[in-house]
């Protein structure tokens, strides 16, 4: 045995539904030159992963991978294959060159010990949040072009985006420099010289905020190797969906939220709209916040116009599709289900809706050098009596 085929079976033992590895006698048309049974075609992805420690991708690519079943014929090039099998002492040498298996340690997501005589440990630094008032920024970690066209395509060009190919600079840049969200994809991530490891060897609690990314087919897999070593980190499957990479980023910077979506209807023209002639003016106040139920308890807010509020997604639907709205005030942080935020949601149910919807957030969301429409856009909480009568003032003046 080679000691590339012992490095192979090294990784692989222990490798849920590897059943086999076998040596192909000769490279066939298929360029294959190693082949590995699993118990089903699911666990190739574990296989996968578990021999990127010790094969290029390239290498990878020549593995046939095979699920036996009864009475089948071997494929062509597996007629004269060798299984292969480790003794004692091939197993040792293959620890010496690898490195202990990760179910050898405490947890894969720490360092290993000569990576540790290496390089200190600088136990004080952590993941770091950026300012309120500053620019979205990302760093992304051995991930593709279509990943960061995503993050462009999200929160356009209000966004600052960091590319790190490799795994030791990037988590050198993510404990220096502070950034909302950290994209790493699978293969990167996993492993004990992996980025979550270089990143959790520092600050293991703020390593479970890092987004792992992989394909579809392989989140099964992924989700098993990070909750076997009780890792808590999210997980995003390609292609990714822009709701999700949304729901993602704002989930920890409510005031990224409300800053992205004061942009979007910043840029829309504000409708005048004229007061009905044989029906009050109906105005639609949706927000979640306590405060603005509190106010709406002590009297209803809105002087000559019909003030309604509506707490969640379901009240404010119900309100939308059956009567009338003149104007709505709506939350700039209230989501609905899956993270979208619900005024679009609402722009889709009724789009004249666009160009009366004034934004709710929270104070100091909105930088002050954000443009300015008349009507106002958006309105800072709390709510007050005279700011509501302020916007209806706004739309219905001229």
């Amino acid at each position: 045995m080679t000691p590339r085929h012992a490095d192979v079976m090294f990784v692989l033992e222990g490798v849920p539904g590897v059943l086999a590895v076998y040596a192909l006698a000769a490279r066939h048309e298929g360029g294959f030159d190693l082949a590995i049974e699993v118990s089903r075609s699911s666990f190739a992805s574990a296989a996968h992963y578990a021999l990127l420690r010790v094969l290029s991708y390239e290498e990878c690519g020549r593995i046939l991978y095979r699920v036996p079943s009864h009475g089948d014929l071997l494929p062509r090039p597996m007629v004269n294959a060798t299984r292969l099998s480790l003794t004692s002492a091939e197993r040792e040498l293959a620890r010496m060159r690898v490195g202990p298996l990760p179910s050898a340690v405490a947890t894969d997501m720490s360092p290993s010990s000569d990576s540790a005589a290496a390089e200190p440990v600088r136990r004080s630094r952590r993941l770091t949040r950026p300012p309120s008032d500053a620019p979205f920024s990302a760093l992304v970690v051995d991930l593709g072009d279509d990943v960061h066209e995503s993050l462009r395509t999200v929160f356009r060009g209000d966004a600052r985006h960091r590319i790190e190919p490799d795994q030791a600079a990037a988590a050198e840049t993510a404990l220096t420099r502070p950034f909302h969200i950290i994209l790493c994809s699978a293969p990167a991530a996993l492993g004990m010289r992996g980025f979550l490891a270089r990143v959790a060897s520092e600050d293991r609690a703020g390593g479970d905020g890092i987004v792992v990314v992989a394909p579809a087919r392989d989140v099964p897999y992924v989700k098993w190797n990070l909750a076997r070593w009780h890792r808590k980190n999210p997980i995003l499957a390609t292609p990714i969906d822009d709701t999700l990479l949304r729901h993602e980023a704002f989930r920890e910077h409510v005031e990224l939220f409300a800053r992205a979506a004061a942009a979007e209807v910043a840029g829309l023209e504000g409708d005048r709209i004229h007061r009905p002639c044989f029906r009050r003016f109906q105005v639609l106040v949706i927000d979640e916040e306590l405060a603005t139920e509190i106010l709406f308890s002590s009297g209803i807010p809105g002087g000559g116009a019909d003030v309604a509020l509506a707490t969640n997604a379901i009240d404010a639907f119900e309100h939308v599709v059956s009567r009338d709205v003149d104007l709505v005030l709506c939350s700039a942080t209230l989501r609905a289900d899956g993270g979208e935020p619900f005024y679009r949601v609402l722009w889709r149910l009724s789009p004249g809706l666009k160009r009366r919807t004034v934004l709710v957030t929270p104070p100091d969301a909105v930088p002050a050098s954000a443009p300015r429409s008349s009507p106002a856009r958006f309105v800072e909480r709390p709510l007050r009596r005279e700011t509501i009568a302020r916007v209806i003032e706004d739309f219905t003046r001229g």
